[in-house]
């Protein structure tokens, strides 16, 4: 499982690339939020993920995407 940190308060999560989804997890909790795509379902819409490879945050807190099987990369405005 690959994990990117954003701050000391928060992280984001890059599931296993099955998943589909990008996932927001606040400073000492168990339970995500899913930011980006869709749990365990991949789809080439505007809203959707096909195997998600990595992601960068810019400084206004939007999130892209490399979207691997769309050959994209998706920008998810700020959460």
């Amino acid at each position: 499982m690959n994990t990117y940190w954003v701050s000391i308060k928060t992280k984001v999560e890059h599931p296993p690339n099955a998943r589909h989804r990008i996932q927001f997890y606040p400073v000492d909790t168990i339970n995500g939020t899913t930011i980006a795509g869709t749990t365990n379902f991949a789809g080439s819409n505007a809203s959707l993920l096909a195997y998600p490879l990595s992601l960068v945050l810019d400084t206004q807190l939007n999130l892209y995407v490399s979207d691997y099987i769309n050959h994209r990369v998706q920008k998810f405005m700020r959460y």
